[in-house]
């Protein structure tokens, strides 16, 4: 499993207010990990056009500054400053963003997100075109 996911916040408000629709819709005790990291996943508009600059950036650079980052998405700053805060970014020690390593994450947390949209029967699940 990536290391990265481990270090990723989550709002406990949603995580609570999902829980208690997994309850009272489900009879639901329990939330998996998959779940979890579901909920967890960056929501990004666009998702394939960003994913697909991103692979094209992960040819070009190893790593880049916030701003360049952005410019390359076609995202505001802003953006990725949140990505950053909630832990969706790998990210090297002189504070830059390890490009191919933020792409290995997304591709896993997609990945994880599509499995548990099959798994949950929709309830709470990500709009798949917004993650």
């Amino acid at each position: 499993m990536n290391e990265s996911i481990l270090n990723i916040p989550i709002d406990i408000r949603t995580l609570n207010e999902y829980a208690k629709r997994l309850v009272t819709k489900e009879s639901r005790r329990a939330i998996t990990i998959r779940e979890i990291i579901q909920l967890a996943t960056p929501r990004v508009a666009n998702r394939e056009e960003v994913m697909q600059k991103m692979i094209h950036l992960s040819t070009l650079r190893n790593d880049c500054n916030l701003s360049e980052f952005a410019r390359a998405l076609g995202v505001s700053r802003q953006s990725v400053t949140n990505w950053k805060d909630n832990g969706y970014l790998a990210m090297t020690i002189s504070n830059r963003i390890k490009v191919k390593e933020t792409l290995d994450l997304w591709e896993y947390l997609i990945s994880q997100s599509r499995e548990t949209h099959h798994s949950v029967h929709g309830y709470g699940a990500a709009d798949l075109d917004k993650i």
